[in-house]
């Protein structure tokens, strides 16, 4: 008997948003983050760098993705 496995895949492309110069899937993060990623990333650099604060799962998902932030 043969059996034959196939996979199916899809074009859908998941979704993005950014911190700085990382893209971070939006299925990484809860809605939460989100919310303060689309509060963050319109702010001017010189107020952005004032925020010491990255949420727990963005920065999991930079790890994740990108390796330790330094």
């Amino acid at each position: 008997m043969i059996v034959m496995i196939t996979s199916c895949t899809t074009n859908k492309k998941e979704e993005m948003i950014n911190y700085y110069e990382y893209s971070i899937p939006k299925s990484m993060l809860s809605e939460e983050t989100i919310e303060w990623l689309e509060k963050f990333n319109p702010l001017p650099d010189s107020s952005k760098i004032a925020v010491s604060y990255i949420p727990y799962d963005l920065a999991q998902a930079i790890e994740e993705i990108y390796g330790p932030l330094e």
